[in-house]
């Protein structure tokens, strides 16, 4: 004896069969398929409550002779309220989901819902490709049911109805043929005809549609040059708005080097915002009082490094010499008149070098680390 086992709205017309035939994967496949039904419905194909409370019989014939409605149409004759509560659970406007479901989601679902098993995926593995076929907006494997299968599978379940169907289409043909031999001599005229209009028409509407395509093409163009105009617009704002921030950051920077002394690094930042041809001028009373502050009476600059900052000089006794101690431990010797380095000293070696001319003769010492040297570099 075989038993009617499963969850009845789940279950394929091969187990509601109960047939002995053998049950593989595709019974499986079927399942899926109601589920995903379900998911994109809200409801199984058949009502579990009105499948139970038709008996086993009715239950078995609903599932393996009843075709149930496609997801989209289930959806579309679902209330208002019941739709818009659906949608909402799927985070989709109403007729968007509805959309959604017309087309591949349904032929997929229905291709699990075959009542023959042949037609149906073969794996698990298919059915996942579809739906990642249908995701990638790729042609799907499931397709309606041809016209020739739907006729195979009515036949088989209305066999009398279908022969009675063909007796009177067969009498009729033979009444129908002989006016449909008049019919087409009228209608041939008719439609060459029609041809001639529709083709007319054809022209018309290519003129028209040729007029609103260009139409658009100029509305297009306009709005791309309004958006490069605007983009224009926000950079030019951008560069004017980049360059007063760093005027008002340079002169906090050459305040503080004023404050510090570096009357050279105060004199490259005021510099800088010296306003060139067509340029923008930002300068304003700030500018102008630090720019006062860092003339001095220097008539030349000997030497300037940017990086380190002077420690001592000296000059020699007839005044052609100077000779310079930086931080970093270097001095150098310098011609005056002639406005030239003569030589490096010392690398840098012992950091805060004092340095120092003998007030009788041209010679040089110099003191760093607590060690002295002359001008040769030799200890003293």
């Amino acid at each position: 004896l075989h038993q009617f086992i499963g969850t009845p709205a789940y279950m394929s017309p091969e187990q509601a069969e109960m047939s002995g035939l053998d049950i593989d994967t595709r019974s499986d496949i079927y399942s899926l398929g109601v589920l995903l039904y379900e998911l994109l419905a809200g409801s199984t194909p058949f009502d579990a409550k009105e499948l139970m409370a038709s008996g086993i019989d009715a239950m078995r014939k609903t599932i393996r002779e009843k075709e149930p409605q496609r997801p989209s149409t289930r959806l579309a004759t679902l209330g208002a309220d019941q739709l818009t509560t659906t949608a909402r659970r799927r985070s989709a406007d109403t007729s968007k989901l509805l959309h959604q479901l017309k087309g591949d989601l349904d032929w997929i679902v229905m291709k699990c819902l075959e009542k023959d098993r042949q037609r149906r995926y073969e794996t698990a593995n298919g059915l996942a490709a579809d739906l990642k076929r249908h995701l990638n907006n790729e042609p799907v494997v499931a397709r309606p049911p041809s016209a020739g299968y739907r006729f195979q599978k009515a036949f088989r379940r209305n066999k009398l109805a279908f022969t009675a169907a063909t007796a009177v289409a067969a009498a009729l043909l033979v009444g129908i043929s002989a006016s449909v031999w008049q019919a087409a001599r009228a209608t041939k005229a008719r439609i060459q005809a029609d041809a001639s209009r529709q083709a007319a028409q054809a022209s018309e509407q290519k003129a028209v549609a040729a007029q609103a395509d260009a139409q658009t093409k100029q509305r297009e163009a306009e709005g791309e040059r309004s958006r490069a105009d605007a983009q224009a617009r926000a950079a030019v704002e951008s560069q004017a708005q980049s360059r007063r921030l760093l005027y008002a950051s340079d002169m906090n920077n050459a305040q503080q080097s004023l404050k510090q002394n570096n009357l050279g690094k105060a004199r490259r930042l005021l510099e800088r915002h010296l306003p060139q041809p067509g340029e923008e001028d930002l300068r304003g009373w700030e500018w102008r009082y630090l720019w006062q502050l860092t003339r001095s009476s220097a008539l030349v600059t000997l030497t300037n490094r940017l990086t380190t900052r002077g420690f001592d000089v000296s000059f020699s006794p007839d005044g052609t010499r100077l000779a310079v101690g930086w931080w970093d431990g270097r001095v150098d010797l310098w011609d005056v008149p002639g406005r030239r380095l003569l030589r490096v000293l010392t690398e840098p070696k012992q950091p805060y070098p004092h340095v120092a001319f003998s007030p009788h003769r041209n010679l040089l010492s110099q003191s760093s680390g607590g060690h002295l040297r002359d001008q040769r570099g030799r200890f003293v």
